[in-house]
Parts: C-alpha cells; sequence; structure tokens
C-alpha cells in the first residue's frame, strides 16, 4: 500500500505527534473486508511517518454525527458535505477524552 507524500508533507508541516485512524470494524466487532485494509494503511502510516498511528473504533460515529446535526438544526440535504467531517470530529474527540481517562486514571493510582 502506497502512503501519499502529501500526507506525509501535512504530517511534517504541522508537526503532527500521533495519528488517529477511523477503524470501520463491523457491528460484531469483527473485522470487516475494509477494516483489514484500513489496518494496513495505519501500518504503513507508521512505518513511513514514524509515529504512533492509533486505530479507533468508529462504530456509529455518523450516527451520533447525525444527531450532532439534528440538535444543530442543520438541513438533512447538504448534510452528505459534512456528515464525514462530523463523524471524523466524533472519533478524534472519543479518542482524546478516552487519553484524558486514562490519566485521570494513573494520576489516582500514583496518588495512593
Amino acid at each position: 500500500m502506497r502512503i501519499c507524500s502529501n500526507l506525509l508533507r501535512l504530517i511534517r508541516k504541522h508537526e503532527v505527534v500521533d495519528i488517529v485512524v477511523g477503524n470501520p470494524l463491523h457491528m460484531s466487532g469483527d473485522v470487516s473486508p475494509w477494516a483489514a485494509k484500513v489496518q494496513e494503511f495505519a501500518e504503513e502510516l507508521r512505518k513511513r511517518s514514524g509515529l504512533a498511528v492509533q486505530l479507533w473504533d468508529e462504530r456509529l460515529s455518523t450516527v451520533a454525527a447525525h444527531e450532532i446535526l439534528d440538535e444543530a438544526g442543520h438541513d438533512r440535504r447538504g448534510r452528505k458535505y459534512v456528515i464525514d467531517q462530523v463523524a471524523a470530529v466524533v472519533i478524534l474527540r472519543g479518542w482524546m477524552e478516552s487519553k484524558e481517562q486514562a490519566a485521570a486514571r494513573a494520576a489516582l493510582i500514583a496518588k495512593r
């Protein structure tokens, strides 16, 4: 699998330290054919960039994105242009919250 040189350039330009990639598992949690390709991509990206690449479960991220857009009163007809962007934010937010929770747990354990 070939990693686009433009992607690697952007990673360097923006001084990226972590990469999060949505992992499109089946609802059962099994690896879908697309998830296998994404996992292969993530591994190649890790090798080429030298950075940690985190696979993050993206199940129901699109559903959550639709809920966010509903709550914001966004017209359903124009969603196809923004839904993937909002779903990406949902994925990244879930990953960031997980990191924060892990840090908080580690801090509590360290205090004991």
